[in-house]
């Protein structure tokens, strides 16, 4: 199966090197310029550099990489192309946007769809097994779309196509990664103060979030892994109240995340209570 790749950046690098030869064979690999796509061909060691997207004529797959504010742009230049786009399928990879951002090359006759990793692509990716792949698209294109994950070992996810949907995955993926970061960094902060050199903080802080996310695997929203949650909730306010007399800074930081902590562990207890999946 052909595949060609539009925009070899960090994502589309970690994507389709990882694909079996045997199974996918990737062609044309185009990006900004020739000069960067040849640079990206040599850093994969497979591929075909070029500046022209009429190259991607004999491709199955379409894969587009690029970041979200360039989408748009690439699209309506696809959009242009001369070769049909009859039993091709186009595939891109933004969090942010569903496949209606692919609408005019279902115009075109390509059968379309959003396939998201969720996955951070910082480093060098060395396997994406067990990784979760969100698609949302047509029926046609997630046949390819769901070959293309098993073939890297992941999971793949139909979502629903409903904007309201995709605003909730779209918060879902950033509290679980970009939030996650801070989160992480404000604890090892807080423990260096109480006096653990930084590798023993996140040493330590790393362990305590393992065991909580064991905890919830087992218990989901009675999971109760630490000093807040493992009170009552009287208790627990109570304990978010002697925190007033240190640091205002931090302490207010910790109350509002505390106590939205409790208020939604509040409400899932009083849907689950009324009949209602949380």
């Amino acid at each position: 199966m052909r595949l060609g790749l539009v925009g070899p950046g960090r994502v589309g690098r970690g994507l389709v090197q990882l694909l079996p030869p045997q199974t996918f064979h990737v062609g044309p690999v185009l990006s900004r310029d020739f000069t960067s796509a040849r640079r990206a061909v040599r850093l994969m060691q497979l591929g075909e550099a070029t500046a022209d997207l009429e190259d991607l004529k004999n491709c199955k797959i379409v894969l587009v990489t690029v970041p979200d504010q360039a989408l748009d742009e690439v699209i309506a230049k696809l959009a242009q192309v001369q070769f049909r786009y009859q039993k091709k399928v186009v595939l891109h990879t933004s969090l942010a946007r569903g496949s209606k951002a692919l609408a005019r090359l279902r115009l075109r006759g390509a059968a379309t769809g959003s396939l998201q990793p969720l996955y951070g692509f910082q480093h060098p990716v060395l396997s994406l097994h067990g990784v979760h792949f969100s698609f949302e698209g047509s029926r046609v294109a997630a046949a390819p779309a769901r070959r293309i994950v098993r073939a890297l070992g992941g999971e793949f996810q139909l979502v629903k196509a409903s904007q309201k949907a995709q605003h909730h995955h779209l918060v879902a993926h950033s509290m679980a990664s970009d939030l996650m970061t801070g989160l992480l960094e404000s604890a090892v902060r807080r423990m260096r103060l109480s006096g653990y050199t930084r590798k023993r903080a996140f040493q330590a802080i790393s362990k305590l979030i393992e065991l909580s996310v064991k905890d919830y695997a087992q218990s989901g929203r009675k999971s109760r892994p630490g000093p807040l949650l493992q009170n009552e909730n009287r208790a627990a306010e109570l304990f978010l109240k002697g925190l007033e007399g240190i640091d205002s800074e931090t302490a207010d930081d910790y109350i509002r995340c505390a106590r939205q902590t409790l208020q939604v562990l509040r409400q899932d207890q009083k849907e689950g209570e009324n009949g209602v999946e949380p």
